[in-house]
């Protein structure tokens, strides 16, 4: 007893998108919304630098390999670039449904999801 999903086709399901401001000053300003998220140390050794968050990448990987990598350049950019304090933050527990992302499909899921989109079209909800 499933209810029948339908996809919606037509005008009335559109977005209204708003035409797009041009560039200016003003709409350059920084949102208060807008939040910093990741950016790479700025001091003079970038070799140094560039080992320090590849280092960082794969410690991470190893100890969270579902981690979500933007999440985790963040959280070492909020860790002042310190190895050791931002694994620590990343072992404490998160409410932050996104941290992890779901893993990388492996060759048989895609070939099984390009089958079933091809017989299916985009009803998703046929797909098994």
């Amino acid at each position: 007893m499933y209810l029948e999903s339908a996809i919606n086709i037509g005008d009335q399901y559109q977005a209204v998108v708003p035409d797009l401001l041009l560039y200016t000053e003003q709409n350059d300003q920084e949102s208060p919304n807008d939040q910093l998220l990741w950016s790479p140390p700025t001091d003079a050794n970038q070799d140094e630098n560039s080992t320090a968050v590849l280092k960082y990448l794969k410690l991470a990987s190893k100890e969270h390999r579902t981690a979500d990598q933007e999440n985790v350049l963040e959280v070492f950019l909020t860790s002042n670039y310190n190895i050791d304090q931002a694994l620590e933050k990343l072992r404490l527990p998160t409410t932050n449904k996104n941290f992890f992302a779901s893993a990388p499909w492996s060759l048989t899921e895609c070939d099984q999801f390009e089958q079933c989109f091809k017989e299916r079209g985009k009803d998703f909800s046929m797909f098994k």
